[in-house]
């Protein structure tokens, strides 16, 4: 099978590279480890792909509620909890039928459009499944929006409610005693995986499977990620050469990291990976305590559209940005541009494909980028389709704890997130 591929233009030498192969080395060896140790390293998340006893509690789950036939799944979930399904999905909606609806976020005209869609749903006989995620089971915007959603259920479901829901959530949290008591199928997310490191537990994989997409696919294509990321050489570890990319370049002041992608079905894995960036990166502390706001500012572009808004500010403006090309080729040339009164303005278009033109303009771009001298990650996916997600989502989560060996801080935590949190329960409770 076609392995995803990877090319990069940077001034880092190779002898920079080599010195950043013998750092990353204890790195690799700490996931190495917690291969052994299951559920019990903040490394741990790794152990999910090949964790079948795990899948086989979630499949149960997902074959009883897929009975009921729903018409759309809601994910009452925010950042971890929402984004890793939410980038698969949006890739790949066009192989479900089921809608996939996202309360994701606390604002009273959406959130009143999501219940409407919700309540249009229900009211047409049509059933909806409702999968409540929250991590640490307190999470103020997912408790509202599930509330408002269970409100709905009760009221035009009133004799079976319980049986469209699940609460997906960490072992002994609030949330998963409420949901034990009031006997709503749960599942457990392992408490060292962290929520931009979940998307290949229960928190991704029950929503994928109940949206009848190939969890199995997905997860083969983690594994396939997890083999390429635990290489001790580095030409040949994709998550710890992309980190050395980024790392070397952020000592050398590019403190901005851009995802461009050319493929707009992929803009949320954009998202995804800037929260993943974001939380694993930005810390005031390092491991020793000492104080050295540390971070890598993520940014999202989406080719071709960015073209025309951005791009001349990376390529002339200040050089303190690295850029991750995603890009996966059109696989189909049915669409081409006949000789009319607009194509004839450029002529070079004619008996074009759309994809080929795509193809040239992303191959266009990375000559301008290097005439400009501006370093940059290549990453081309052979097509979208579950494996190769599975395999870039799960290099990526690598990249970053690797990122956080180098700049020796904890990739896993957030206390900063907890702030706004502590805040808002303190005006609330007012």
């Amino acid at each position: 099978m076609e392995e995803i591929k990877f090319n990069y233009k940077t001034n880092i030498t190779q002898k920079q590279l080599k010195e950043i192969e013998k750092k990353l080395s204890p790195a690799i060896d700490k996931i190495l480890a917690a291969q052994k140790t299951g559920y019990n390293s903040d490394y741990c998340s790794v152990n999910l792909p090949n964790d079948k006893k795990y899948f086989n509690l979630i499949k149960k789950i997902i074959d009883k509620k897929i009975k009921y036939k729903p018409k759309a799944i809601v994910i009452a979930g925010i950042g971890g909890s929402s984004l890793g399904p939410q980038a698969i999905y949006l890739a790949l909606k066009e192989k479900t039928t089921i809608e996939c609806i996202f309360a994701d976020t606390i604002e009273p005209q959406y959130t009143n459009e999501i219940l409407q869609k919700i309540e249009k749903i229900l009211k047409a006989n049509n059933e909806i499944i409702l999968a409540v995620i929250s991590k640490s089971g307190t999470t103020t915007e997912t408790l509202v929006n599930g509330s408002l959603i269970l409100d709905l259920l009760k009221k035009l479901r009133p004799k079976n409610y319980k049986d469209f829901i699940v609460t997906i959530t960490d072992e002994d949290s609030k949330l998963e005693t409420v949901a034990i008591e009031n006997k709503i199928d749960n599942l457990s997310v392992p408490q060292l995986v962290g929520g931009r490191y979940s998307v290949f537990s229960s928190v991704g994989l029950f929503p994928l499977g109940i949206l009848n997409f190939d969890i199995e696919k997905l997860l083969n294509g983690a594994k396939k990620g997890i083999d390429l990321s635990l290489q001790k050489k580095l030409d040949k570890n994709l998550a710890a050469l992309s980190a050395a990319i980024i790392y070397l370049e952020y000592k050398d002041k590019k403190n901005i990291h851009d995802t461009y992608i050319f493929n707009p079905e992929l803009a949320t894995l954009g998202a995804w990976y800037r929260q993943l960036m974001g939380e694993s990166l930005g810390k005031q502390k390092d491991l020793k305590g000492k104080t050295v706001n540390v971070g890598i500012t993520p940014t999202v572009s989406i080719g071709t559209n960015d073209l025309h808004s951005v791009t001349q500010l990376y390529l002339a403006g200040p050089a303190d940005k690295t850029t991750t090309f995603i890009n996966s080729p059109a696989q189909s040339d049915k669409i081409k541009i006949s000789k009319n009164i607009f194509s004839q303005i450029n002529p070079q278009i004619i008996n074009k494909s759309v994809g080929f033109i795509h193809d040239a303009i992303f191959e266009g771009v990375i000559k301008a980028y290097e005439r400009k001298k501006r370093p940059y990650i290549s990453i081309t996916l052979p097509e979208l389709n579950e494996y190769y997600l599975g395999q870039l989502m799960q290099i990526k989560m690598i990249e970053m704890m690797f990122l956080g060996h180098l700049l020796n801080i904890n990739p896993f935590n957030q206390p900063e997130v907890e702030l706004y949190k502590q805040e808002t329960r303190r005006i609330l409770s007012l």
